[in-house]
């Protein structure tokens, strides 16, 4: 069973931000939220989707640990530390 968060930090460092990037971040809907030794720590909406993770694993090259996020909260962080998406 996947770990949950009620909410992302409140800060997050510029280093642990650019392990993801910003179209990344919207398309995926995804907010890097810590490390640990070398494996980023990624809020999803379905932590539980191993689709998603070997897709983001694939995307960001590195080992990843999912953890759960309501997609309200993703919004809103990623709209935060991100900005509005990009149009296409």
């Amino acid at each position: 069973m996947a770990d949950w968060i009620n909410k992302p930090p409140e800060n997050l460092s510029s280093s642990i931000l650019r392990c993801v990037d910003a179209e990344t971040a919207h398309e995926y809907l995804v907010i890097p939220v810590g490390e640990e030794a070398e494996v980023l720590v990624v809020a999803v909406e379905d932590p539980d989707d191993f689709a998603m993770y070997d897709r983001l694993r694939f995307v960001l090259n590195r080992e990843l640990r999912l953890v759960g996020l309501a997609r309200s909260e993703l919004i809103m962080a990623v709209w935060r530390f991100y900005g509005a998406a990009l149009e296409r």
